[in-house]
């Protein structure tokens, strides 16, 4: 049995030109934000599961939780996604109720991404370290 889906298998050529720019660019973030810039967002989320992403599972986990190893956030809480890229993170705490997620990444195409898909409260672009965030942040 086929482990993909017929849309995945069309995103196998995509995602791995997608890992190889992103391999030819490392040490070159301008160069880097360039690729996820035009990359197309369902490659981007095919890459994360074929390079088997996983930080998603851990850090909702964390935040869902109340036992020993969670924290128990509160529904309401406001979740900054930094990095947030099309917004696995924000999506999986979005279906587990949570209602105040605000995300940002450098690339301004997959911050689009982000606010089409309803699950963050708002997404900006901004590039972390290069000077303070904005108040609202």
């Amino acid at each position: 049995m086929d482990r993909y889906t017929i849309e995945e298998n069309d995103l196998f050529r995509p995602a791995f030109e997608l890992a190889n720019q992103i391999a030819r660019t490392a040490g070159d973030p301008v160069a880097t934000n360039k690729v996820y810039e035009e990359c197309d967002p369902k490659a981007y989320d095919f890459y994360c599961k074929l390079v088997n992403y996983s930080d998603e599972q851990e850090v909702v986990g964390k935040a869902i939780y109340s036992n020993e190893n969670g924290l128990n956030v509160p529904k309401d809480a406001a979740i900054h996604d930094a990095g947030c890229g099309t917004g696995l993170i924000g999506k999986i705490l979005f279906e587990h109720g949570f209602t105040n997620i605000h995300g940002s990444d450098a690339s301004q195409n997959l911050v689009e991404t982000v606010k089409k898909s309803g699950w963050y409260k708002d997404a900006q672009c901004i590039w972390m370290g290069t000077g303070s965030l904005p108040d609202n942040l």
